[in-house]
């Protein structure tokens, strides 16, 4: 579990560097990532914790039960809800509509947090085409990458 929050942390300060850098994209995947990742000595967030609101917990907790009485009727409902379609009320969940409605805001205000900063040393080698960090402790699961 920790290693996929490190994981996904990685993919968000690639993905906002390649916004910024698409322009010197080339396609040679060495070149491109020397790019992106530029040797240099960065300060980086552990977003390795999660903000949440406890209401939400007690909210979900009441449709998670409901999914232990009934898990098909909820695939069914699941199923109906296309890519980035909102949820829809029904009764079913246990909620009032109210409640419903509440538990859907809790939800957009929950996301990763930072537990602190760390110094990151990105190292580009040229004439080996590697490109590895280097870090403290706390960012040992970096130490071990290499393109």
């Amino acid at each position: 579990m920790r290693t996929s929050k490190y994981l996904i942390f990685i993919m968000l300060i690639l993905f906002q560097t390649m916004i910024s850098q698409t322009d010197k994209i080339t396609g040679n995947e060495f070149e491109d990532l020397s790019i992106i990742f530029e040797p240099s000595i960065v300060q980086v967030d552990i977003m390795d914790d999660w903000t949440y609101n406890p209401r939400y917990n007690q909210l979900f907790d009441k449709i998670d039960s409901l999914y232990n009485l009934n898990p098909k009727w909820l695939d069914k409902y699941f199923a109906k809800i296309k890519d980035y379609d909102p949820l829809y009320y029904d009764k079913r969940f246990g909620l009032s509509k109210e409640e419903f409605q509440e538990f859907l805001e809790l939800d957009k205000e929950q996301g990763p947090a930072s537990s602190g900063t760390s110094r990151l040393e990105i190292v580009v080698d040229d004439k080996s085409k590697i490109i590895s960090f280097k870090g403290s402790s706390d960012l040992s699961y970096l130490l071990g990458l290499e393109n």
